[in-house]
């Protein structure tokens, strides 16, 4: 279902059929348990950033997470390439600020506790997203300053987004480091040399 809703270009006017077939993969994707979870919530943001707001694919490659602002709503996505909109609908499963908002909010956990077993012990406890589900894209999540700089869509490892992952090591690089590697100092908090005196916080969004 994904990749035939993927199939078509961004950006273009949806056929009736086209609009189905994006609306059934938001549907269909999974949306609770690990690694279920964590694929679902990335293929969502994905599909309604390229789906519905008609980002780009080659600009989707450079966005970053502090792209994206949340409020009321509406997700705004700004970068050097350009400006989308994506208005809520609905419905929490379908509406693309909602999924938007449940990416990021697992995004920021995986660059602030990067640990495959507190990523998957949050991603057990989070409820599934169905018709039912509260909308919770009426505020942007809590993102740490590291947060912001990482791609907004980066490749899974072993179920987790792993941003800047360096081979051959369990460090990782600073984006602002220029390609170095620096090491996750604790589980509750990553230190960046950029920026010594910054740490980043405890997560405070709720999956």
């Amino acid at each position: 279902m994904v990749r035939a809703a993927l199939g078509r270009p961004t950006g273009g006017p949806f056929e009736p059929s086209e609009r189905e077939a994006v609306e059934a993969a938001l549907r269909g994707l999974p949306s609770h348990g690990w690694t279920a979870d964590m694929f679902g919530r990335r293929d969502r943001c994905l599909l309604v950033l390229s789906q519905l707001a008609g980002v780009p694919y080659r600009h989707l490659a450079t966005l970053t997470a502090g792209d994206v602002c949340i409020g009321e709503g509406v997700a705004a996505i700004r970068s050097p390439a350009g400006e989308w909109t994506l208005r809520p609908t609905d419905e929490a499963i379908r509406c693309g600020p909602c999924a938007v908002t449940r990416w990021l909010k697992i995004l920021d956990l995986a660059v602030t506790k990067p640990s495959t077993k507190t990523i998957a012990r949050a991603m057990k406890k989070a409820s599934a997203v169905d018709h039912r589900s509260p909308h919770v894209c009426q505020t942007s999540p809590v993102l740490c300053d590291t947060t912001t700089a990482v791609p907004l869509l980066p490749p899974l490892t072993n179920g987790a987004p792993c941003p800047f992952r360096c081979s051959g090591c369990h460090r990782t690089r600073c984006p602002a480091a220029s390609g170095t590697c620096w090491p996750v100092t604790s589980a509750r908090t990553a230190t960046c040399p950029s920026t010594p005196t910054r740490k980043c916080p405890r997560p405070r969004n709720r999956l």
